[in-house]
């Protein structure tokens, strides 16, 4: 489990990598005041990004979870603190302030960047690998079987082409050398 911040949700909208959120497999919570930061005044001021993140939260990749009793009063960074350490979660943040302010609750703080980490090294799993390796060598098999059987007639057919715009091209050029093998 993963509680995310708004500086998070936003910078990962900005540089358009929040569909490795969904790809990450991990179960993505935040407090309302967060939706409201950049979802609501995002899309009243106009911001692309916003639209973007509230993509995340109607396919609930990311979840609204509500904020713990005694901290409604307190700031957005607090309750996403007290979310984290009720649902014994990770802090994902860009925050720096946040991501002390989680690791001296003793919980764990991420940033966007070791979430990119980790969705590239699971990019080297060998399922994943297999994933890619997979229609590649399906490719490699119908055209190499392709090529075998009308290889050499393809090859004979664009030889003759080649010789024909070739001697077309160069129509007042004459390309009989024996003379030159005469004089030799």
């Amino acid at each position: 489990k993963c509680v995310v911040d708004s500086s998070t949700l936003i910078s990962l909208a900005k540089t358009g990598l929040q569909h490795y959120l969904k790809a990450s497999g991990w179960d993505f919570f935040t407090v309302q005041e967060v939706f409201d930061e950049v979802v609501a005044q995002g899309l009243k001021k106009g911001y692309l990004d916003a639209l973007a993140v509230k993509e995340l939260f109607d396919a609930r990749v990311v979840k609204i979870a509500k904020a713990p009793a005694g901290s409604s009063s307190v700031s957005t960074d607090c309750k996403v603190v007290a979310l984290a350490r009720v649902l014994d979660a990770i802090v994902l943040a860009n925050d720096p302030k946040l991501a002390r302010n989680a690791l001296a609750e003793g919980l764990e703080a991420l940033g966007s960047a070791d979430l990119l980490l980790f969705a590239f090294v699971n990019l080297l799993h060998p399922r994943m690998l297999w994933l890619m390796l997979w229609p590649m060598l399906i490719a490699i098999a119908i055209w190499g079987t392709v090529l075998l059987f009308t290889g050499a007639q393809v090859v004979a057919l664009l030889s003759g082409w080649m010789q024909q715009w070739i001697q077309s091209g160069t129509l007042f050029i004459r390309w009989d050398f024996s003379d030159a093998i005469t004089i030799a």
